[in-house]
């Protein structure tokens, strides 16, 4: 299965690379923990489906473009790990962003039941499995 969760992650970066940011909405469970992080790098927590939805909407309205490119992605048997390069034009400075960020994706039965953003490669890489580098 986790061959088909790299596949479905691998897509989902395809669409986010072009801005499509509802993409992959579907895969994510409803009781789904998600971690992120806001403007002053400080952690996030989300403890659904729906709380997550609501933040980046928030986070969205921000940006007249923000687009996400996956440069890393690898399997972690029920985790995926991705290395991820965020672009962005801010609405209201019209400064531009680029910044690395890691995502790690928590499956079981096909689902996102944990999804991990933080731009900390250490942490992305504990909570794949991944030794830190």
């Amino acid at each position: 299965m986790a061959a088909e969760d790299v596949e479905k992650v691998r897509e989902v970066y395809e669409h986010w690379a072009h801005g499509d940011w509802g993409a992959g909405a579907e895969l994510f469970a409803e009781d789904l923990y998600a971690t992120t992080f806001d403007a002053d790098g400080d952690e996030i927590e989300c403890h659904s489906r729906a709380e997550l939805a609501d933040w980046l909407r928030g986070f969205l309205k921000q940006w007249d473009e923000i687009r996400q490119e996956a440069e890393e992605i690898v399997d972690c048997g029920d985790r995926v790990y991705a290395v991820a390069r965020q672009y962005g034009t801010g609405r209201a400075s019209g400064v531009d962003l680029a910044m690395t960020v890691y995502n790690v994706w928590i499956f079981r039965d096909g689902r996102v039941v944990e999804f991990h953003t933080t731009r900390h490669e250490g942490v992305a890489r504990a909570k794949a499995g991944l030794n830190a580098r």
